[in-house]
């Protein structure tokens, strides 16, 4: 079940940037995935540590430096490990609030742009000056949408950029993303006006309209006023 903003045209207003519950559950969980992960591998460097600092440290001889070396070698390796998750961890929550961010912002592109509707639906223009001023508003709120989008993807680019340097890979954000199938150089542009207005007229023509909404017959006009 989808879980847009509310309003009958929020799907066109917001709803080609809008990322889902879903999408934030599965952040969530890997943040916290590499907190658990990053925390464990702390307290295993922590033991040992302790044990190479205070049991171990009264021993003597090669063998004893051996084994002392091989514990410092396993402490450093568990706190690389665990540094490398906390980066993991941040990057994840940079991308979840970022995400969180955006899916405020749309909401309240949603809300505007179904209120502007409203008003237009409700005043007296004709048929085409509706549609004219519907797309107008639809256009407006596809922009604002992608450019907050735009704001959020240069966020997630960033942490990832971070995360990529923590492992050495000599990539960049961008790069990484398009060899793991995710392309966003044309995510953000503006929609054809030929096609904003027929999905604004189809949506007018729709036939689930409410008792409150002028009917099924009289919405035909629309269609017809915009081919006249």
């Amino acid at each position: 079940m989808s879980d847009l903003p509310p309003g009958e045209w929020s799907p066109i207003l917001v709803g080609h940037q809008w990322p889902s519950q879903e999408s934030l559950r599965t952040l969530a969980a890997a943040e916290a995935s590499r907190d658990f992960l990053g925390t464990q591998f702390e307290a295993y460097a922590g033991s040992l540590r302790y044990a190479r600092e205070g049991p171990l440290a009264r021993q003597e001889g090669v063998t004893a430096d051996d084994v002392r070396g091989t514990f410092e070698a396993g402490e450093l390796h568990a706190e690389g490990v665990a540094d490398k998750q906390r980066s993991y961890r941040g990057g994840y929550g940079v991308a979840r609030q970022s995400t969180a961010t955006l899916r405020d912002q749309l909401l309240d592109i949603a809300r505007r742009g179904n209120d502007e509707i409203r008003q237009i639906r409700k005043s007296k223009a004709t048929a085409v000056e509706q549609i004219s001023k519907i797309v107008e508003v639809v256009a407006r709120a596809q922009t604002d949408a992608n450019s907050k989008a735009a704001i959020c993807a240069e966020n997630v680019y960033s942490a990832i950029q971070t995360v990529l340097g923590k492992n050495d890979m000599d990539i960049s954000a961008r790069g990484f993303s398009q060899s793991n199938g995710v392309a966003l150089d044309h995510a953000f542009g503006s929609a054809n006006p030929d096609s904003l207005r027929n999905q604004v007229e189809q949506i007018l023509n729709a036939p689930h309209q409410s008792a409150t909404e002028p009917t099924t017959q009289g919405l035909s006009r629309y269609s017809q006023g915009a081919t006249s």
